[in-house]
């Protein structure tokens, strides 16, 4: 007698038992299928939202163009920190805030590289630099490379490191809180804003 003859038959499938068996198939299948959707939802989320230096991450490349001819490429380790302007010429708070702008170009001492910059057409930034008399350079930024910087709305200035990670960042004309944190940060003295430091400055 050999060993295999006493190994029990194994009992067929009763239907009960496929019906199980089919349903933990399909079930299993649907989980890896919503895995899979959601995974690549993400994956087009993530292509669509604009890549951001945000959290620690190194400020994307631009290539600037000057308004006045010329053009540089900004990318990082820079020798010094990077303070980015950005504005548009139809912006009324840019307007009022335009003197502290003015004042941080002459004080900027080699200390850090001021960058104004604007997606706004070319022939209408050059009309603002001639009319308001600015003496410094100021820059075109195309508007894909202006959403990686989280630039929004106007005016917005960015401080970014020698490395290129985002140290500070202000939005808006400078309000009296705003103001003396930059002059703090910056080592430099602002005229403010006379409507806004009639309240706090």
């Amino acid at each position: 007698m050999h060993e295999k003859d006493n190994v029990p038959p194994v009992p067929p499938l009763n239907d009960g038992h496929r019906v199980r068996t089919g349903a933990s198939v399909l079930l299993l299948a649907s989980v890896l299928l919503n895995v899979g959707l959601s995974l690549k939802v993400r994956q087009l989320r993530g292509e669509l939202r604009p890549t951001s230096f945000v959290g620690g991450a190194i400020a994307p490349t631009a290539d600037l163009g000057g308004v006045n001819g010329g053009k540089i490429h900004l990318a990082f380790p820079q020798y010094r920190p990077v303070l980015l302007y950005w504005f548009s010429p139809a912006c009324g708070w840019c307007q009022t805030n335009l003197p502290n702008l003015k004042a941080l170009a002459a004080q900027s001492n080699g200390r850090y590289t001021l960058l104004p910059v604007s997606s706004a057409d070319k022939v209408d930034i050059l009309r603002y630099v001639q009319r308001e008399k600015v003496q410094f350079p100021v820059y075109t930024i195309d508007a894909a490379v202006a959403k990686q910087y989280r630039l929004d709305g106007t005016p917005a200035t960015l401080l970014l490191s020698p490395s290129g990670t985002l140290e500070k960042r202000w939005t808006g004309a400078y309000s009296p809180s705003s103001l003396e944190d930059i002059e703090r940060t910056l080592t430099v003295r602002l005229p403010g804003i006379p409507t806004l430091n009639a309240f706090g400055r």
